[in-house]
């Protein structure tokens, strides 16, 4: 099939915690393509917001994903935690 434009999103399980993501553009017919964009995904109202590498919001956002393992391990300790205090009350 021809395609003009394709373009993929990828999110890992760090980047569904942080609200982040990829879009990569596989094919350009009219433009570059092989450029990938951080973006910020909220899917619970539905907004996505594709930025630009080199602005701010595009480094913030990079930033955030580079740092999504700590956060993830932040979190993950953080509900542990949590569980654990739950779990006192049937002793």
């Amino acid at each position: 099939m021809t395609a003009d434009f394709v373009i993929s999103m990828s999110r890992k399980v760090e980047d569904k915690i942080a609200n982040t993501g990829r879009f990569h553009v596989i094919k350009n017919r009219f433009g570059i393509d092989g450029c990938t964009y951080p973006s910020t995904i909220n899917t619970n109202i539905g907004i996505i917001k594709i930025h630009e590498g080199s602005s701010q919001f595009g480094k913030e956002t990079q930033d955030k994903m580079n740092k999504s393992s700590e956060f993830l391990r932040k979190e993950l300790a953080n509900k542990y935690k949590d569980m654990g205090k739950k779990d006192k009350g049937f002793e």
